[in-house]
């Protein structure tokens, strides 16, 4: 399941607009990513059914959150990449509290396995 640079800057820039799911379909768990109601819950990521657990299935969306908050990262300190010169142009730091991080996929996934769903718009954004 390939995810396009778009979809990635949506999940990263918005990390407190979002609604994560768990579904099984067949025997095997997904995972679904929205945007949260200030985009209409636009549809941003659908997986089929791929794994034989819900854990394998949480297992996978935090390696594809974390790959996400990686590569953002990474981008963000590269002054030629698109990231960096279409949101960071003039300021090469950010609030990292404000974009998907480490201590956010965590939240995700306990939730995750708590209710099946993780609603981060209902979740509290750290204050700076």
């Amino acid at each position: 399941m390939g995810i396009s640079h778009t979809t990635v800057l949506s999940i990263f820039m918005n990390p407190y607009d979002l609604t994560i799911f768990l579904g099984c379909v067949g025997g095997k768990y997904g995972f679904g990513i929205n945007r949260g109601p200030r985009d209409n819950f636009r549809i941003l990521v659908d997986s089929n059914g791929f794994a034989p657990n819900a854990e394998d299935a949480i297992t996978e969306l935090r390696n594809r959150l974390t790959a996400i908050y990686e590569t953002m990262m990474r981008e963000s300190k590269d002054p030629e990449s698109v990231t960096s010169q279409h949101f960071y142009p003039r300021t090469p730091t950010f609030d990292q509290s404000k974009v998907l991080n480490p201590t956010l996929i965590d939240q995700i996934c306990n939730d995750l396995r708590r209710h099946y769903v993780a609603k981060t718009y209902e979740m509290s954004a750290p204050t700076a």
